[in-house]
C-alpha cells in the first residue's frame, strides 16, 4: 500500500490475529497497536472452530490427510493438462495410491474432463455428492473451488 506521499506502508496489509470477539481480540489484554480486521467480530478463530464447515476445519482435515495418505505424503508429482487455462490439476502417486488435486482459479464455474477420478475426499465447497465416487468423466467446479480425489487401486486408496 502506498500512502498520499507515495511512501510504501505495509501496516494496512497486517493486522491483529482475531482469536475471539472479545476486547483485544484474544491477542492481548491491552490495546493492540495494529487494528483488527473489519470483520473480526464474526471472522475469528473461536467462531471458525465452532463452525464444522469453516476453513479452520478444512485445514485441520487437509493436515490430517497430508499426514495419513501416502499418495500425498510420499507420492510423485505430475501436473495434468485438462484443456482449461482456469483450472490447475495435478496428480500425486505412490505405489498403489493416487490422488488428484483440482483447483479452479476463476470467478466462473468451470467444466473439465478427467477420467478415473475416484472418490471426493476433501474440498473448499460443499457440493452434492461429496464423499461419493465420482460418476462420469466431467467435473463441474464452482468459482475458486478446490477438490481432492482419490483413485482406488485394488484394495488400497491413497493409503
Amino acid at each position: 500500500m502506498v500512502d498520499a506521499r507515495g511512501v510504501f506502508w505495509r501496516d494496512q496489509a497486517r493486522g491483529v490475529m482475531a482469536w475471539d470477539d472479545e476486547a483485544g481480540w484474544g491477542f492481548t489484554e491491552g490495546s493492540p497497536w495494529l487494528p483488527a480486521a473489519y470483520n473480526a467480530q464474526t471472522a475469528n478463530v473461536r467462531r471458525e472452530q465452532r463452525d464444522p464447515d469453516s476453513f479452520w476445519h478444512l485445514y485441520q482435515h487437509l493436515i490430517h490427510l497430508r499426514s495419513s495418505l501416502v499418495g500425498l505424503r510420499e507420492g510423485t508429482y505430475r501436473s495434468l493438462d485438462v484443456g482449461n487455462q482456469a483450472v490447475f490439476t495435478y496428480v500425486r502417486e505412490a505405489a498403489r495410491a493416487k490422488c488428484y488435486v483440482v483447483l479452479n482459479f476463476s470467478e466462473e464455474p468451470q467444466m473439465i474432463e478427467l477420467r478415473e477420478v475416484g472418490r471426493w475426499i476433501a474440498g473448499t465447497h460443499l457440493v452434492d455428492g461429496d464423499g461419493e465416487p465420482h460418476r462420469g468423466d466431467v467435473i463441474k467446479l464452482e468459482p475458486y473451488e478446490g477438490r481432492l480425489y482419490e483413485l482406488r487401486r485394488g484394495d488400497a486408496a491413497c493409503m
